[in-house]
């Protein structure tokens, strides 16, 4: 059963099934290997952000092939309510804002 849930969401069709097509899995807990069906690679590496070598241009976000890396522009009061270790840089030509990428 785990594969016909997986055919048709692969091919973004899962809106075209059934609800008597999760039958059995109406608590959200579904069978272990179901990546075995993707189509895409998992990441083995994890992207971190080496703000000394940042222009600010966005490019790593677009290229990203797991859209992890996003891309934060904050405020004075933003940057101030950031956790610890929420690294910042002050944006180019724009007083009072920062740039930060997080993965």
């Amino acid at each position: 059963m785990v594969k016909f849930l997986a055919d048709p969401i692969n091919r973004q069709k899962g809106d075209d099934l059934p609800v008597s097509a999760f039958a059995g899995y109406e608590d959200g807990v579904i069978d272990m290997g179901l990546t075995a069906f993707e189509k895409r690679g998992i990441a083995v590496n994890v992207p971190v952000w080496d703000s000394s070598k940042c222009l600010q241009c966005n490019k790593c976000s677009l290229v990203c092939p797991h859209a992890v890396i996003r891309p934060y522009l904050l405020n004075e009061a933003e940057k101030d309510a950031a956790p610890d270790g929420f690294a910042v840089l002050p944006v180019r030509n724009k007083a009072g804002l920062y740039f930060s990428l997080q993965t």
